[in-house]
């Protein structure tokens, strides 16, 4: 339903984070973060340690990297049924209502209760200078994090200090999965991963989500 409501209306580790993500590497950018970037759950988005899994709602105070994610009321004009969260580093991203969020260290992994779908965002401190030659040189090991592993793409992009998405197919829960984890440096000290995992078979109709997250994100620190 809510991708129809999107796409009516408009469709997860750093490239930035060495090798952020929950299944091993896959976060790019993020130097040391890479492995924690880029290591996640095996059956989750993500390898950074997480805390317990609880409902994303808004809440007024700070959260801390073990709470729930809360909600920026003063962010931009979004779709109906969407909200803005704040991570426990200040970061800020767009997700549908009613999605759950696990913290951990240097990450936050965002899911949807009622679907395969999942959003893990990584920082680091010590980003990358290119994000395409990062994902590049994590590419090859990226098999051992996740099952069934097949390569697809990676592409630069156009954000920030430099931006690339790695797209891959991997299996989780019995279903092949479609990953486009986007690296980007937004500042000298900071690197993000967004990574974005949906079923293969919903990849084009989730295509307007994607873009509602990755041009909706607010970066903690930007230069």
């Amino acid at each position: 339903m809510l991708v129809a409501l999107l796409l009516v209306g408009l469709a997860v580790a750093v490239p930035l984070l060495n090798s952020g993500d929950h299944n091993g590497n896959g976060g790019q950018q993020a130097g040391a973060a890479r492995s924690a970037a880029s290591q996640a759950p095996p059956a989750g988005p993500s390898d950074a340690p997480s805390a317990a899994s609880t409902s994303a709602a808004p809440t007024s105070a700070a959260p801390s990297p073990s709470a729930s994610a809360s909600p920026s009321a003063a962010a931009g004009t979004l779709p109906a049924g969407w909200r803005y969260y704040r991570g426990p580093n200040g970061f800020q991203v767009p997700l549908p209502d009613g999605w759950r969020s696990t913290a951990g260290r240097n990450s936050v992994t965002f899911s949807d209760p009622g679907s395969l779908r999942r959003l893990y965002v990584q920082w680091t401190d010590s980003p990358k200078p290119d994000a395409v030659a990062d994902w590049k040189s994590q590419e090859s090991s990226r098999k051992n994090y996740v099952s069934n592993y097949q390569y697809l793409s990676i592409t630069r992009c156009d954000a920030y200090r430099t931006c690339a998405d790695w797209d891959w197919l991997q299996t989780r829960d019995g279903t092949r999965i479609h990953v486009r984890n986007r690296g980007i440096a937004t500042a000298s000290n900071r690197g993000y991963a967004l990574r974005w995992e949906v079923p293969a078979n919903d990849w084009n109709a989730n295509l307007a989500n994607f873009d509602v997250i990755a041009k909706g994100f607010k970066p903690d620190r930007v230069n």
